[in-house]
């Protein structure tokens, strides 16, 4: 007997899979957007004390990319596969960042982040559910 790969349609992703792609990859992107704008600091074509309103936009264009790609292929609720993927996000950006700085601060500024970033997932998941 041969041993035959199950497959799934082309147009219906596993919602888990797509939603953790997503989110490592809007990590990626958030990674490369926090050294360009470390780098624009340095330079000093942005002030040190931009960084309240630099680091929010960079999580919230995040998570937005990361609902337009993670909620694409589904054809019912994007808005919340949309959430979803910006609460992935922002859990697994806190993880990496906590192990790169060494420290977790569990709070109103971790709360605030995880709400931009459910915010900004659904309007992803919205925009994409729009565009169809």
């Amino acid at each position: 007997m041969k041993n035959r790969k199950k497959t799934k349609p082309a147009g219906n992703p596993s919602p888990v899979r797509a939603v953790l792609k997503s989110s490592l990859l809007a990590l990626a992107i958030s990674l490369v957007l926090v050294v360009i704008a470390a780098f624009l600091m340095m330079k000093q074509v942005l002030p040190i004390s931009s960084t309240k309103i630099v680091n929010p936009a960079i999580k919230a264009v995040s998570a937005l990319i990361a609902a337009l790609i993670g909620v694409k292929g589904f054809e019912k609720r994007n808005f919340l596969f949309g959430g979803l993927c910006g609460i992935c996000y922002m859990l697994i950006t806190t993880l990496v960042f906590a192990l790169l700085s060494g420290e977790f601060a569990f709070g109103i500024p971790l709360l605030t982040d995880a709400g931009l970033c459910t915010l900004a997932g659904m309007v992803g998941g919205i925009l994409r559910s729009l565009a169809k």
